[in-house]
Order: structure tokens, then sequence, then C-alpha cells
């Protein structure tokens, strides 16, 4: 299934990345692989033409949908085990990955997430 243009998030991302060994093949391993597939499809649906122009290509986007759901694990657990009330994207974390995007993009890709 292909997004107005180009690929997909279910064929950018592998549930490997996620897990390397069956055992590993948990539901919060498999909640995370799902979730960086809706955010390299809603980021690249919304926001695909303007990070082209910052050189972000689809397997960037689909690194980067990795990496955001794998740092998402621990505030997930938090949010599970009660000890936060609101699952939360922090603005530091797109920066982070991508320095030279703008404030406005940054906001908009996590007005995505």
């Amino acid at each position: 299934m292909k997004t107005r243009e180009g690929k997909s998030g279910i064929s950018m991302i592998k549930p490997t990345s996620f897990y390397s060994a069956e055992f590993e093949k948990t539901k919060l391993n498999w909640f995370c692989y799902e979730l960086s597939m809706g955010i390299y499809d809603k980021i690249r649906e919304n926001l695909g033409k303007q990070l082209k122009k910052y050189k972000i290509d689809e397997k960037a986007l689909a690194e980067f949908s990795i990496y955001t759901s794998k740092k998402m694990k621990g505030i997930i657990l938090q949010k599970l085990s009660g000890r936060i009330e609101k699952v939360y994207f922090s603005y530091e974390m797109v920066e982070s990955y991508f320095p030279n995007l703008s404030d406005k993009l940054v906001n908009k890709m996590l007005d995505a997430i």
C-alpha cells in the first residue's frame, strides 16, 4: 500500500527493527513497531515535501520513526504503570535527530506525531 507518493511505512519499517530474536517479540515491541509505521505515514503524508527541502528522504524518515518509537518505550511504560498521566513527545527528541529543521517544522512534526 502506498501513500500519495512513495512508500508506506509498512514497506519502509520492518518488525526486526524492534526485536532480533523471537523471545523479544513482545506486545510492547510490537506496539512500538506499529507506532513507528504510524509516525512515518503521518509525517510523510503531511510534511514529506517540506522535509525533502531539508534533504530528508523516506529512508531517513523511516529511521527517525524507528528511533522515536523506541525512545517512547520508557514513557509508554510510565503511562501504563500510572507514574505519568499523559504520553508526550518532546521537541528535543525531534530537534536532536534533525538539528537543521526550523522550529516551525519541528512543531509540525510533533503535531503529526
